[in-house]
This record gives structure tokens, C-alpha cells and sequence, in this order.
């Protein structure tokens, strides 16, 4: 099991349950993932969905970099390749219908945050901490890079990104990246009447908010990725395979 969806109510609760592995996304969450989307999109009854893990260490520790390598090195598959089998469809402008509140705990690492990035409403708990580390394995990230800097404030996002370290909650709170900061025993509770609230609203007068609120947002972000992509393609694979085994051999020692 990699990725549940449930609903209570008007609340879709989408849980990432790789939990063996800190959720770190491979190929097989990726999909797990996006087919829980997928229903939250088809789900008439769902109003708002809260997205958590059920790791009491980890919200996600980002991309399984094992799989990754694994892919390139012994598949031979390229980054575009790879593209289509590690998105997630909600990440594209217009592809979710219905707000998500994103309830963090722990490690909350690279795709892990890049996936909070694309909730509308982010909470932590106190034990939070927040990365980007794509520039350590020599993997450019794209949409990370572009909606960390819609999110928060251009220097903030900047230092996650080019220097790759982790940053707390308070930090985090303080740059613009989350919502609000509670106890870790608060966290769900937090989260649940946030989407009790939002649930209790007009549905279309909340859909068009979101829509608009989207739209104000990401306007060109489909233009920037065709950018990012162009751009990473003309990169030498040779560094980004060397740090990746680096990493893998690193994790086996």
C-alpha cells in the first residue's frame, strides 16, 4: 500500500502510506497517488480533501532515488521518460477541481514539498522540516523551482533550492511556505476543522475562488516547465547518474 483515499463527510482524507520508506515516492506511488486524486475529482460527495501521511516521522522524504537511478542506469530510460511515470497530475494548472489542505509532519522533502506547494492551504506541525534537494543530486528540479517562488518570497525559495539544507517549521511560517505552525498532536484536528469549515461554504462560489485564485497564480506556469524542460534536457546525464549512485552507496554504508 503506497497511497489511500477515504472520505468522511463532505472531507476526502488522501494518506501517503509508503510508510516503510519514509513515503518516498517511486514509481509505483506516483500512481498511487495521482488514482487517489483521480477519485477525489470524481468523489460528487467531496467538498475539500486533507492530505497527510501516516509516517509519524515523515510527511514524505521526497523522490525514492534508488528507483530513479534504477531507471536510468539499468532500464535505460531518459528524464522525459521518467517524466511521464513521476507527476503528479494535480501539480498542472486546472487538473483539481476541489481545495486541499496539505497537514505536514516531519521530514517533508523535495517531491514531498513540492506536492504541499500545490495545496492550496499548508499546516505543520512543530516538527516539520522542510527541504529541497534536487541541486545535491543534480537534478534540476522544475516545478518545485517555479511554484516555490510563486509561493513564498523569491530569497526564501531561493535558499531551500540552491543550497539544498532543511529548514523548520518557524522557518517555514516565517517565509510564507505554510499556513500555520501547531503542536504535532494538533495537527489533524487543525487541519480537519479547517476542511469543516471550507466544506461548509457555497461549493461553487469555493470551486470559483479556487479557480480564479489558480489562475492568478500560475498564468504562465505552463510556458516556464516547456522552459525547464528545454532546458534540462540539454544537461549531461553523466553527473546527475554519478550522484545518485553517490547517494544510493552513501545510504547502503
Amino acid at each position: 500500500m503506497t497511497a489511500t483515499y477515504e472520505r468522511k463527510g463532505p472531507v476526502a482524507y488522501i494518506t501517503l502510506a509508503r510508510s516503510d520508506a519514509m513515503n518516498a515516492m517511486d514509481r509505483r506511488m506516483y500512481k498511487a497517488v495521482n488514482e487517489a486524486f483521480y477519485k477525489l475529482n470524481e468523489d460528487k460527495e467531496a467538498k475539500v480533501a486533507i492530505l497527510s501521511s501516516s509516517n509519524p516521522d515523515a510527511f514524505c522524504a521526497g523522490v525514492d532515488i534508488r528507483d530513479i537511478h534504477k531507471a536510468m542506469t539499468e532500464e535505460g530510460l531518459s528524464l522525459d521518460d521518467l517524466a511521464g511515470q513521476c507527476s503528479i497530475f494535480f501539480e498542472e494548472p486546472g487538473h483539481l477541481y476541489k481545495p486541499v489542505i496539505a497537514a505536514i509532519n516531519g521530514h517533508c522533502v523535495g517531491e514531498g514539498m513540492v506536492m504541499t506547494l500545490f495545496c492550496d492551504i499548508r499546516i505543520a506541525a512543530y516538527d516539520a522540516r522542510f527541504c529541497l534537494p534536487e541541486a545535491r543530486i543534480g537534478v534540476p528540479s522544475i516545478n518545485g523551482t517555479i511554484r516555490a517562488v510563486q509561493v513564498a518570497s523569491h530569497g526564501a525559495a531561493m535558499e531551500l533550492l540552491l543550497t539544498g539544507e532543511p529548514r523548520d517549521a518557524d522557518w517555514a511560517r516565517m517565509a510564507g511556505f505554510v499556513n500555520t505552525v501547531v503542536p504535532n498532536d494538533e495537527l489533524m484536528a487543525t487541519a480537519e476543522r479547517m476542511a469543516k469549515a471550507i466544506a461548509d461554504n457555497g461549493e461553487e462560489a469555493i470551486r470559483i475562488m479556487r479557480q480564479l485564485g489558480e489562475k492568478a497564480l500560475e498564468e504562465k506556469f505552463a510556458d516556464l516547465v516547456k522552459h525547464g524542460l528545454r532546458l534540462r534536457r540539454k544537461m549531461k546525464t553523466k553527473d546527475m547518474i554519478d550522484r545518485q549512485a553517490a547517494f544510493v552507496n552513501k545510504n547502503r554504508e
